[in-house]
């Protein structure tokens, strides 16, 4: 996917969120709305700034990479390096203080503010399916998988695999909520047959 298209499928992410209003949060994302998101919003504008080091990377341009990606640590705070693979549909509301070291990062992840994603003891980074939510403060270490639709509390520290919809808290991280799947899944293995007549 080129990096235009990454782009505009960040800023539909960004309106569908809500942050042009709810009115207009499912339409068709209109030129002035693309301005509009960039001027106003430094998490759009840094998400930008990523997307172009990471498109200079991959064509191997000399020194541009690394100077977007020092611009972005000192403007914004946010700390991607430039060969980070990420999906579309980013949403970054709060760069400031974020930092992302993962082997991947799919698509429509939203990653709130002040985040770590990195390395734990060993050089391992974590893999994040699409449509995760990561909480403001949360820590995302290691070789860990995190899996699709998996939503990460704030302030949780995660250093063990995520269910697919699961929901963790708390330091270390715990999961509090299974997906209905799962949970039916659950219940199906653990109930006894039951019978009923209606005599």
């Amino acid at each position: 996917m080129s990096v235009f298209k990454l782009i505009a499928a960040d800023m539909r992410e960004w309106k569908r969120m809500g942050q042009l209003g709810e009115r207009v949060a499912l339409s068709p994302l209109q030129l002035h709305e693309a301005l509009r998101l960039y001027l106003s919003f430094p998490g759009m504008r840094a998400t930008i700034r990523y997307r172009l080091s990471y498109a200079a990377h991959q064509r191997r341009l000399p020194l541009v990479p690394g100077m977007l990606f020092r611009a972005n640590l000192r403007r914004y705070g946010l700390e991607i390096a430039p060969r980070i693979g990420i999906g579309p549909g980013l949403y970054l509301p709060h760069p400031t203080g974020t930092v992302i070291t993962a082997t991947e990062v799919g698509a429509r992840c939203h990653i709130i503010h002040a985040v770590t994603v990195g390395m734990r003891n060993r050089q391992e980074f974590p893999r994040i399916a699409d449509d995760v939510t990561i909480g403001a403060g949360a820590r995302v270490l290691g070789g860990v998988v995190i899996g699709s639709g998996a939503n990460i509390g704030a302030n949780a520290v995660v250093i063990a695999n995520v269910p697919a919809g699961a929901t963790v808290v708390g330091i270390p991280a715990r999961v509090v909520r299974l997906p209905y799947a799962a949970h039916v899944s659950v219940f199906e293995a653990e109930a006894s047959p039951v019978t009923f007549s209606l005599r």
